[in-house]
Formats: C-alpha cells, structure tokens, sequence
C-alpha cells in the first residue's frame, strides 16, 4: 500500500490518494543506492519524505532532480516558492530536512521538483531555503 508509510495512513487525504492516485504496484527487478549511476546521474539516498526516496545529481552542469524532498509551489494555490511537502505526506520531516542539507552541500545549478518549476540556483536560494529549514529542527 503507497499511502501505509504516511504519518497517518488513516488520514482522508491519504485514503483519497490510495483510491484515485496510486496505481499499481510493480515488481522491483533491482535495487540501486547511495552513489550508483543511473545514465550521468548519481543517485543521492534523500529518505525523509519517503522511506527510498532518491535523489540524481549530475554533476557536469550541476542539474539536481530533487523529487519530493523539497517543492517549488504551494500545493493549494500553486504559487511558486520553495517549501518542505506537507507533513501528511512525508514520512519523517527532520529526516527529510537532513536529507536537504545533504543536497545543499551539492551546490546545485538547476533544480528540477517533483511539484513546481525548475529552478536556476543562481543566487543560491536553495541553500537560503535549506538553512531555513535546518534553524526550525
């Protein structure tokens, strides 16, 4: 079940999703970890939001596909702006945050989110965004 690692898998939102949103599950044929090349991608181990989340980073021209560990919009109103996903939907937060200060180290040109626009890191308001985050645990 997608929705069994959710703070409160019980929560309406979170049945919701299990009913309409997560399709099925498919077989894992492998496993990948902490530095494994996918392409020219390295995957960087980001759990928090999710028990394996991943992250990829290439390194080469600093492209992060960051997922869910952070989003670029507000998931209500979709204004763009950098916030943490929402607690209902993350599994643990101040790993998760741990999980953003890894990516912060990175220096990241361009982030791509799983919810939002891509974003040009050029006045490093990630890593704003990440200290940000890190004062509150």
């Amino acid at each position: 079940m997608v929705t069994s690692d959710y703070p409160t898998p019980q929560h309406w939102v979170a049945k919701l999703q299990q009913k309409y949103w997560a399709g099925q599950g498919h077989k894992v044929e492998r496993t990948i970890v902490e530095n494994n090349m996918i392409g020219n991608f390295r995957v960087i181990e980001t759990p928090g939001h999710s028990a394996g989340h991943i992250s990829l980073f290439r390194e080469r021209d600093g492209i992060l596909i960051i997922g869910d560990v952070a989003t670029n919009m507000n998931l209500l109103t979709t204004a763009t702006g950098l916030r943490l996903p929402p607690n209902i939907f993350t599994s643990d937060q101040q790993l998760n945050i741990k999980s953003l200060q890894k990516l912060a180290k990175l220096n990241p040109a361009i982030i791509c989110f799983g919810h939002g626009p891509v974003m040009r890191n050029t006045d490093r308001k990630f890593e704003q965004f990440v200290a940000k985050c890190s004062a509150a645990i």
